[in-house]
């Protein structure tokens, strides 16, 4: 087994949600944008609000199933054509180029035991997939600056959306990315212990992406 991996150098710049946006829709397109990009060397930067906004229009909450099926019924479009915290859908959205998935995986769930929740992941990793993950925290973790180390102790009141982005067998931790931007955690990513990790992180999925990306 690998002592560490990471698929951190092959992400996209870390971006913050505008205040339209949901954190979710922008970690799904961050991370369809990695198998995009991954093998063709383009620099695609993918519509998180394309997402958001025709699941809400549907009548949906947005949830992360909910926009994994829609990724894989309908994808998303380019920033380019619908930029980021865009407040509606335009008629350009319906006649351009849509990128999406083959299927998802469901890799752990909030009953999979602790340590099969740390090797899920792990596995995901080495086989070089970025895993987005739900994970119950204090809201304070969004306070979070400055700081390379997560600690997710404490009164779990919210659920946020990362993609685990690497981990470190000799520092017992995964790294995470955030959705909040470059001044969160140290530029926009931050390490969580395997034990943290193991009681808060309640899902984990990864994208079957598209044979041709």
């Amino acid at each position: 087994m690998l002592t560490s991996q990471s698929v951190k150098p092959y992400m996209m710049p870390v971006r913050k949600v505008g205040y339209r946006g949901s954190e979710l829709s922008y970690a799904l397109a961050t991370c369809l944008e990695f198998y995009v990009n991954l093998n063709k060397n383009y620099k695609v930067n993918l519509s998180p609000d394309f997402i958001k906004l025709s699941i809400e229009n549907a009548g949906k909450a947005v949830s992360l199933e909910e926009a994994f099926l829609f990724l894989v019924q309908n994808g998303t479009v380019s920033a380019a054509i619908m930029p980021y915290d865009s407040p509606a859908l335009t008629s350009a959205v319906y006649a351009t180029q849509k990128f999406n998935i083959q299927n998802y995986l469901h890799i752990f769930r909030p009953f999979t035991k602790e340590r099969q929740k740390v090797f899920e992941v792990r596995k995901a990793l080495m086989r070089g997939n970025p895993v987005l993950v739900k994970v119950n925290a204090n809201a304070n973790v969004k306070a979070l600056s400055g700081q390379s180390a997560l600690n997710l102790g404490g009164a779990a009141n919210e659920t946020f959306t990362f993609i685990v982005v690497g981990y470190d067998e000799g520092e017992n931790a995964f790294e995470l990315m955030s959705s909040w931007g470059s001044t969160w955690g140290n530029s926009g990513y931050a390490w969580v212990s395997y034990d943290d990790f193991g009681k808060y992180a309640t899902d984990g999925f990864v994208m079957l992406p598209q044979i041709d990306y």
